[in-house]
């Protein structure tokens, strides 16, 4: 006779809502705020319809997000600046138990701000790859500061 493994419901939904929203990211800007949360494939940048699997992923299971908050500021000089924060939240939090927390984050990031600050904005990913070094990881904050459209903020 053959083993086979228990029937496990939870660990299969799980499994397929990480499979769902895998390598994608959630990016907002407040002043694209009547365009709302957009949703992107953060390897090419392509803005992605959001579908019933991954709205259903979202709304059912907690992941282990990884957020870049965003700060776009000018100097009293006309010097451009991006303040970035990036944040590996450690316990799984669905996607609805995280707005206070961005709010309150990004409301201390504009006041600590020195410059001043012309807009603001996050990106979230939901299952994050798995970097062990600082320079891949610093790599990938890069490429998501690239997906906000930083010519678009200052006009």
């Amino acid at each position: 006779m053959s083993k086979r493994k228990p029937h496990n419901p939870t660990k299969r939904l799980i499994t397929q809502c990480q499979i769902a929203v895998k390598d994608l990211a959630l990016s907002m800007v407040q002043s694209w705020h009547e365009k709302g949360v957009e949703l992107r494939k953060y390897e090419t940048g392509k803005s992605i319809a959001i579908g019933q699997s991954v709205a259903q992923a979202l709304d059912r299971c907690a992941f282990k997000w990884a957020i870049l908050l965003i700060v776009y500021a000018q100097d009293a000089n006309g010097k451009r600046k991006v303040i970035t924060d990036w944040q590996r939240l450690a316990a799984p939090y669905r996607h609805c138990d995280l707005v206070g927390w961005l709010h309150k984050e990004h409301s201390a990031m504009i006041r600590n701000c020195k410059a001043a600050v012309v807009d603001a904005g996050w990106i979230a990913l939901p299952v994050p790859p798995a970097y062990q070094d600082e320079t891949t990881e610093a790599a990938l904050v890069d490429k998501l500061t690239a997906l906000m459209d930083y010519e678009e903020v200052y006009q």
